[in-house]
């Protein structure tokens, strides 16, 4: 396993982990602040925010009021209730850990609700399939993540495009996602 896979895999490990951990805390202890929003109650526990959904726990790393500001126009909105998603990146950028991490992110996070196929743009020298933009059809969109000097979310031709600056940004747009595949921000 080269070195960038062994990254790859302990981010995920930890973010998995952390969201395990946050889910027992509030089976265990019940502790923490509640929140209200968008009649969702969050309790803030171990640093993340925990809501009961479907009769689950699940475990945001950020509050929804601090990034409701991300906006989703309704091409992008419809192409995300797709039953089978692509996630890809580019695996030689200086941003590709935090892609691969928000990659796992939203597998882990949607799991049960939607399919997630991790890609790559290039895939030389790993097992993952290739996937870019033009491989997004109506039935399997593409979400791209890239790095650019701005951040932005753009959709054109089934492929949803998400620029980051850094690290801080992909972690908000992969959240922003994840509260949209649960309606808790539209």
């Amino acid at each position: 396993m080269d070195s960038k896979k062994a990254i790859g895999a302990f981010i995920a490990f930890l973010m998995i982990a952390s969201i395990f951990g946050a889910t027992l805390d509030y089976f265990t202890t019940g502790a923490g602040n509640t929140l209200e929003y968008n009649d969702h109650e969050f309790r803030t526990v171990n640093g993340q925010y925990v809501t009961v959904i479907d009769d689950e726990p699940r475990a945001f790393n950020l509050y929804p009021a601090d990034i409701e500001h991300i906006t989703l126009d309704e091409q992008t909105r419809t192409l995300l209730e797709s039953p089978v998603l692509t996630i890809t990146y580019n695996p030689n950028t200086t941003l590709a850990p935090s892609f691969a991490e928000a990659q796992y992110y939203l597998e882990y996070l949607t799991s049960g609700k939607t399919i997630v196929e991790r890609a790559l743009t290039n895939n030389t020298g790993t097992e993952l399939p290739q996937k870019t933009c033009a491989d997004a059809t109506p039935a399997q969109p593409v979400i791209l993540f890239q790095e650019l000097n701005e951040t932005s979310i753009t959709t054109k031709d089934n492929c949803i495009s998400i620029h980051t600056l850094d690290q801080y940004d992909t972690a908000q747009y992969a959240e922003r996602l994840a509260y949209h595949f649960f309606k808790i921000i539209p």
